[in-house]
């Protein structure tokens, strides 16, 4: 990914967020993508709120699906 499409990405996710934030306390987004150039998995993320409520969010998430 090159630093314009970083940028961009980065500015989607913090409008995202920004409009969930306005419904809920906490918010965390991952979000992965293909990079084809490389064939690696590029990830990025951004959250918001009290961290360790986000925290136990995904622990309680990741304890869903095992």
């Amino acid at each position: 990914m090159t630093e314009a499409e970083a940028i961009q990405l980065h500015k989607v996710l913090e409008t995202k967020t920004a409009e969930l934030m306005e419904h809920f306390d906490t918010v965390q987004i991952v979000v992965t993508r293909h990079n084809r150039l490389d064939e690696t998995t590029e990830m990025m993320s951004k959250g918001r709120g009290n961290l360790y409520a986000r925290f136990s969010s995904v622990e309680a998430w990741l304890e869903s699906i095992e």
